[in-house]
């Protein structure tokens, strides 16, 4: 996460179905190494993960691209202003059982 630009004084969002899934638990520890706190919420709801990010001041969000895609759609739909979000870092893992990430060039 380190080498995405995140650092100390992040606050990382991680809205992911498990904390349990390995590349989760990598998130957390990172966050943990260097001293950023780390919120694990479950997946889901998602309305609730805007206004968690929103009202947390969230600056690193780590999701599936898929769930990265699905969030920046809702967040435009939910009328809540993109440029109120403090997010500034993203960082992915490719979704289950996937290869290749078909929304690569969307997220580009």
């Amino acid at each position: 996460m380190t080498g995405a630009g995140a650092n100390r004084n992040d606050l990382y969002r991680l809205p992911m179905a498990t904390v349990f899934l390995p590349e989760v638990l990598g998130f957390i520890m990172e966050g943990k190494k260097i001293g950023a706190s780390v919120i694990p919420i479950s997946g889901g709801n998602t309305i609730r993960q805007i206004q968690l990010m929103h009202d947390f001041g969230s600056t690193v969000l780590a999701c599936t691209p898929s769930y990265a895609l699905f969030l920046a759609e809702a967040i435009q739909e939910s009328g809540i202003n993109r440029d109120d979000l403090k997010l500034r870092v993203g960082v992915s893992e490719l979704n289950h059982g996937q290869r290749t990430c078909g929304g690569r060039l969307k997220i580009s």
